[in-house]
């Protein structure tokens, strides 16, 4: 069990994935135990080990973010890996009461939207460091 963020890390390879534009066929992932951070890296190739427990569950949930966001070039999910990490990182886990983004920077994330739209947190955040 980790006592603080980044302490003890899951790792895992994911796959084999449609082969992408960029001949990638498995994704390395890696979740930190403590806040649930992840990080993943597409390779080209892989050999898979025993899985490991923590890091099953965030690889499920990574290919259905993938799925719902290559529907139409699946040989792209390569390119969508950002997005999904930003997904995962920043929805609320039942376990920790926060999302992992919270965990590790401290604060709730401001979505894009909020900024463009100027949610009531954005707008007191800048009246603050005015």
């Amino acid at each position: 069990m980790a006592s603080w963020p980044f302490d003890t890390w899951g790792l895992d390879m994911v796959g084999p994935m449609p082969k992408s534009a960029e001949g990638h066929v498995y994704i390395l992932a890696a979740i930190d135990y403590f806040s649930k951070w992840a990080e993943v890296v597409p390779l080209l190739s892989g050999k898979k080990e025993e899985p490991n427990g923590l890091a099953e569950p965030f690889n499920k949930t990574l290919c259905n973010i993938l799925k719902k966001v290559v529907i139409k070039s699946k040989k792209k999910w390569h390119e969508k890996m950002e997005e999904a990490l930003w997904a995962y990182r920043t929805t609320y886990r039942t376990p920790t009461q926060l999302t992992p983004y919270a965990l590790v920077y401290g604060v709730k994330v401001v979505l894009p939207l909020e900024v463009q739209i100027s949610s009531l947190r954005v707008a007191v955040n800048e009246e603050i460091t005015q």
